[in-house]
């Protein structure tokens, strides 16, 4: 049973939020529990999106909120996702630790009565230090916008579209509203956090659009002519002015200029590692090449197994480091969360045949193989590809569509003491195993 679902005081404080009657001690109050509890945060995020459904439905406008009854509070777990939803909770609030940086709403009318014909979006919050330039829009906190433009000078504001898709404008910013679930950027920073009813969320800047595929993302136009996109949840599609088109997912920074998509950072694939074992896995610091560290609880190095070297497509890959202790772990489970498509690699010890979970997730033998210097029999590691090779793992490949999890199992159902825990690598796919990808389930795509 969940701790909240008792819990009058944090209710009444939800409802003082969202009514407008909030003092700034409760303000001060909810912000506390936002901040530091994983499950308030949640509760927090999906209340407001309820209660902007409901604004929305009270004026006979559908939106893209989907419809349910009121929010229960539920167990959460602490995962990457609730880091995800306190970091929105935040948002939302605009960092409500603050109370002095905010104004309670005031809503002079009542909720029956639709106070401006066609808004697309409402004012949920503005900075206590906000200002704003001409604008045809009302820039009172809790005002209904209809299309049209925001000219921020300074601090912070924050447009809840009727969709339910929710932008954060850094002043000094002009953004427009042109529909209601699509704006366009001229100038300045915004942080949009978009809920799955509002997928297509798109924003327009002068050098390309950017448009939501359930994502959070940070918007920049900047005064060298230039749009920088930082992708924080999820991922996005961008068409520069020339209908080029690109995916970037949870990490990537994307630099657009009057020429087109330029320069491009990739963000990282592993989200992260969850096990049930007591011993420790880890997403190496570096890059799988000869010599790199194999486990977590030794010194042993992945190699090629000749001089010639690893499987290329192999190098440069990121990986994990697993513990060796783990290699008679009948009960192993591994999760790996990936941010974006990726072709997953397990190396498995050819002593034996794998486990079947192996080929029942869907990985295919490459017939790659892959070395391990592990200085047996008192002889020290080797330096290199083909040197001092112990042991030799095959390379079994899974290709993952999209972000999500992916569960591996134990490393044998035996008890051979030669059999050593199975390596983990991941490199983003070519263009050629595109079309043949799979979900982690097995599901093609």
């Amino acid at each position: 049973m969940s701790s909240l679902r008792n819990d009058a005081t944090f209710f009444e404080l939800l409802d003082a939020v969202c009514d407008g009657s909030a003092t700034a001690a409760q303000y001060e109050a909810l912000s506390g529990r936002v901040s530091g509890d994983a499950e308030a945060a949640m509760c927090y995020v999906t209340y407001l999106h309820q209660h902007a459904d409901l604004y929305w439905r009270r004026r006979g406008v559908a939106t893209g909120l989907p419809a349910g009854r009121i929010v229960e509070p539920i167990a959460v777990k602490r995962t990457g996702h609730v880091k995800w939803a306190m970091g929105l909770a935040a948002m939302i609030l605009l960092a409500l630790g603050m109370a002095t940086f905010f104004k309670p709403v005031e809503l002079k009318q009542d909720l029956r009565e639709p106070r401006i014909a066609g808004a697309v979006a409402l004012l949920s919050d503005v900075s206590s230090d906000a200002s704003f330039g001409e604008s045809t829009l009302p820039t009172a906190l809790g005002s209904d916008l209809p299309p049209g433009r925001l000219e921020l000078k300074t601090g912070s504001a924050q447009v809840m579209f009727r969709s339910g898709a929710v932008v954060d404008l850094v002043g000094p910013c002009a953004f427009e509203m042109t529909g209601s679930n699509r704006g366009r950027l001229d100038r300045g920073l915004l942080h949009a956090v978009v809920p799955r009813g509002a997928v297509g969320f798109c924003v327009t800047t002068p050098h390309a659009q950017v448009i939501d595929l359930s994502t959070a993302f940070d918007v920049d136009v900047r005064a060298s002519d230039q749009t920088v996109v930082h992708v924080t949840q999820g991922h996005v599609r961008v068409i520069d002015l020339r209908s080029e088109r690109g995916l970037f997912w949870k990490g990537d920074r994307v630099v657009i200029g009057p020429g087109g998509i330029g320069e491009v950072t990739r963000g990282a694939i592993f989200d992260s590692i969850a096990t049930n074992s007591k011993l420790h896995y880890a997403i190496a610091a570096g890059r799988l090449g000869e010599d790199a560290v194999a486990h977590t609880d030794r010194d042993y190095q992945w190699n090629g197994v000749t001089s010639e070297g690893m499987p290329r497509e192999l190098v440069g890959a990121e990986y994990i480091q697993t513990p060796m202790g783990d290699k008679a772990n009948h009960e192993l489970k591994v999760t790996l969360t990936l941010t974006r498509p990726a072709a997953l690699y397990v190396f498995m010890s050819d002593r034996e045949a794998p486990p079947d979970w192996v080929t029942e997730a869907g990985f295919v033998d490459t017939g790659w193989t892959i070395g391990l210097d592990n200085s047996a029999r008192g002889v020290g590691l080797g330096v290199g590809a083909g040197a001092s090779i112990d042991l030799t793992y095959r390379v079994w490949r899974l290709s993952v569509r999209g972000p999500g999890d992916v569960v591996l199992g134990p490393a044998q159902m035996g008890s051979n003491s030669e059999i050593g825990t199975y390596g983990i690598a991941a490199v983003e796919p070519d263009v050629t195993t595109r079309n043949t990808t799979r979900s982690a389930t097995g599901e093609a795509q």
